[in-house]
């Protein structure tokens, strides 16, 4: 029999194994019998009405006159749209209607704009979840640069926008607090629905498809985990929490959090990022709430803006790189087993061995671009940002009349703000090595050897060359690449003391060669065993019509050699 699968209710039914296995995810795998399902959609049914009910009670402002910062229903209501059959959708309806006037009235709101924003959250949510799943070409899980697109232009503009206008109009004509003002109230509901959407949705979509099993991650993942968590409260306390004025200290740490979200976006993926979003978005919102933390204003309704603002600027890009290293994960993934099924077949392997070439120079070239736009992003946005407070700062303690406590909490504060500027730059240049395209590839390699002095503590030799200037500058990046991982392996690998780097120009190429006097290696145990930096240097070259070359042996130290033609040139 066939597996089939109902658009109705989002459940796949596979038949053709004995046991069949119930998986939680955005589609579920059942038996024949409808039970197992049944039970699992009553258990989601029930969390979704939980959900409701605690988004209404943590959601609606204590003060009826001032709007959330986090509508926090939004989310909740969207992914019961999204995730659940739609049959279900009635109860969700009246638990949300009961929720709300009770929690309205209980804090004085008028039934009249109760009835109006309980119209307003389910069409707004009705609205998203038709579009989301009509046009998200499969299973919405917001692990694609289209899907997140296709979110951030329904549930993050378009519908907080459309809503603005419903909530703002009846608060208006009826001369509610805050209503004087059309465009200011229609502006904070804006902020609103689309921080929520930003900042907590993403993470219960991702909580919700997560396909990787919690359990069966190792036990240093679990140890990673855990010192990121700490690192994030413990600086989200520090930027948000620890102070009730506005003093200059507090917006000096305001950025404080940032490299744990880089962290979590780089080493966790979408699922951490957008956890670690929702983390410092609320508490962001109860420590504003509560009257602390560095966006506090004269007028309580105007707290929670510069606290919005600032979570939507952060919360975009960073969203953005989890994405973009997933789908390039994605993509190596789906080149390895590629690789892997062509390996069953020799015959395969001869009729496609330039077809495999072409891909993996595209995926080279196309994770190298990536690198360089995210590179640039670190080096021109959060790297510029960091730099311009940092400039402010240090003004301010010039100036002769700021009391000496406030000089000394800057002495604290400039030294971890230059640190944290420095790391990213560091980061930024780890990613691309901008310095090939601005210094030339000898410079460059110039400077690779004296950072490896400086940092791993080995001797250096370099020598250069004056090269041709038919050589293109992939040719320089991938010889720079090769260099860079080859000096990693020799510092951490080899044991050995020093190292050379020679570049030379020959006949119609450019050589570059590495030599270091270590322990060495068996270099086809090491193919064997496929060592992604090996593989890499060798693609790299071959990509390019180049020769790549090892010379190793256990006790003798290793040399790798590296030739690109100067044809490549574009």
């Amino acid at each position: 029999m066939q597996a089939g699968r109902s658009e109705q209710t989002g459940i796949t039914i596979d038949r053709r194994t004995t046991p069949a296995r119930l998986v939680v995810g955005p589609t579920l795998t059942a038996t024949e019998s409808a039970d197992p399902g049944a039970l699992r959609q009553m258990v989601g049914v029930l969390i979704g009405v939980l959900g409701i009910v605690l988004a209404y009670k943590y959601g609606v402002p204590q003060v009826p006159s001032v709007l959330s910062a986090l509508w926090l229903p939004d989310s909740v209501l969207l992914c019961c749209l999204l995730f659940t059959p739609v049959r279900w959708s009635w109860i969700y309806i009246l638990v949300s209607l009961a929720t709300r006037f009770y929690f309205g009235r209980h804090l004085g709101l008028p039934l009249s704009l109760g009835i109006a924003g309980f119209v307003n959250d389910w069409v707004k949510a009705g609205f998203s979840a038709y579009l989301l799943r009509r046009y998200s070409r499969g299973p919405f899980r917001l692990d694609s640069l289209y899907q997140f697109g296709l979110f951030f232009s329904v549930a993050v503009v378009a519908s907080p926008m459309l809503s603005a206008f419903g909530g703002s109009i009846p608060r208006f004509l009826l001369r509610f607090p805050l209503a004087s003002q059309f465009w200011d109230l229609w502006y904070r509901w804006f902020l609103s629905c689309a921080l929520v959407a930003l900042v907590v949705t993403p993470t219960v979509v991702y909580w919700i498809t997560a396909r990787t099993p919690i359990r069966g991650a190792a036990v240093g993942r679990y140890a990673e985990a855990l010192f990121l968590a700490g690192g994030l409260l413990f600086t989200s306390y520090a930027a948000f929490g620890r102070t009730r004025d506005v003093s200059v200290s507090a917006v000096a740490i305001l950025y404080a959090p940032v490299p744990f979200l880089i962290w979590a976006a780089a080493r966790f993926g979408p699922i951490g990022a957008s956890t670690a979003i929702s983390v410092v978005g609320i508490l962001a919102m109860l420590s504003t709430r509560q009257g602390r933390g560095p966006f506090l204003a004269a007028a309580p309704a105007d707290n929670v803006v510069g606290m919005q603002l600032f979570l939507v600027f952060i919360a975009l890009p960073l969203l953005l790189l989890a994405i973009l290293m997933t789908e390039r994960r994605k993509t190596e993934e789906s080149l390895r087993q590629a690789m892997r099924d062509l390996a069953l077949s020799d015959e395969h392997l001869r009729d496609n061995f330039e077809q495999i070439r072409r891909l993996s120079a595209r995926i080279l070239n196309a994770h190298e671009d990536e690198r360089k736009n995210i590179s640039r992003e670190l080096h021109d946005g959060v790297s510029q940002q960091i730099t311009g407070v940092l400039l402010t700062l240090a003004g301010l303690k010039r100036q002769p009349e700021i009391p000496p406590t406030l000089r000394k909490q800057l002495d604290a504060v400039l030294p971890v703000l230059t640190q944290v500027a420095d790391c990213i730059r560091n980061l930024s240049r780890q990613l691309h090595p901008m310095v090939v395209e601005f210094v030339g590839l000898a410079r460059a390699l110039q400077l690779l050897c004296a950072d490896t002095r400086l940092f791993r503590g080995m001797q250096m030799e370099f020598s250069g060359c004056e090269l041709p200037c038919e050589l293109a500058p992939d040719s320089a990046v991938a010889l720079y690449r090769v260099a860079q991982e080859a000096l990693r392996n020799a510092a951490y690998h080899s044991g050995s003391a020093r190292a050379r780097v020679a570049l030379a120009a020959g006949v119609g190429c450019v050589q570059l060669r590495v030599t270091d006097w270590g322990c060495g290696f068996d270099v086809d145990l090491a193919r064997r065993k496929g060592g992604l930096g090996l593989i890499s240097m060798q693609e790299r070259v071959q990509s390019l019509r180049g020769t790549f070359r090892i010379t190793s042996r256990t006790g003798s130290g290793t040399e790798i050699i590296a030739e690109v033609p100067v044809e490549t040139a574009a």
